[in-house]
């Protein structure tokens, strides 16, 4: 990740499904109009390949840090 979408996933802004590494985001954290910004510069993720997250770090991600998923991008 960038640092810009570092920082969101840190902060519990945004977080990874699993499976399927969509991005998810926390609807509470941003405007609507913030949330739209967002979600323009988070489409072009790469495909993940090695070093992929692995189930267990972002299943702990989502319930320590992010919470439950409010919308899927």
């Amino acid at each position: 990740m960038c640092s810009l979408h570092d920082n969101l996933f840190g902060e519990g802004f945004i977080t990874l499904e699993y499976p399927s590494y969509r991005v998810s985001y926390c609807r509470k954290a941003f405007t609507p109009a913030t949330l739209r910004q967002v979600r323009l510069v988070t489409l072009s993720f790469r495909k993940l390949g090695k070093g992929a997250p692995a189930k267990r770090f972002l299943m702990w991600h989502q319930s320590k840090i992010f919470g439950r998923p409010l919308v899927q991008g």
